[in-house]
């Protein structure tokens, strides 16, 4: 949670860290590892380097709410990183989870942008802001 509240901070409300946290929740679930796990390895599959420092106030409001969100996020139950798919098709297209974020100002690493970025195994599902998820 902390986590999650530090690299979704600058673009304010709580949405940005449900993405990052419901994204590592789709990693979990993938299988990459357990939540240490893949907390550990967050910094492996980052745009950018991640942000290390700053604990928030125990009374900042998007952390109190992230307090009352996290268990729905660690038990699956709330996802704020899947693909909307589009409507009246006749058919369902079920949604797709984001296995990975990046601020679109700051893409840095060469494995994001050689591997997520540019390929189209990994389609850019979702963003919020400069925010964005990819599949």
């Amino acid at each position: 949670m902390d986590f999650a509240w530090r690299n979704g901070k600058e673009y304010g409300g709580t949405n940005a860290a449900g993405m990052i946290m419901s994204v590592l929740a789709n990693r979990v679930k993938a299988g990459w590892g357990t939540w240490i796990e893949v907390l550990d390895s967050a910094p492996k599959y980052a745009a950018a380097p991640l942000v290390t420092e700053g604990r928030p106030s125990l009374w900042d409001p998007v952390f109190v709410q992230l307090l009352h969100d996290v268990q729905v996020f660690y038990a699956g139950t709330k996802n704020m990183a899947l693909s909307m798919p589009p409507k009246n098709l006749g058919y369902v297209i079920p949604p797709q989870p984001a296995m990975y974020w990046a601020d679109s100002r700051r893409i840095q690493s060469a494995f994001f942008i050689n591997k997520i970025q540019y390929n189209p195994e990994h389609p850019r599902i979702g963003e919020m802001g400069t925010l964005a998820l990819y599949a």
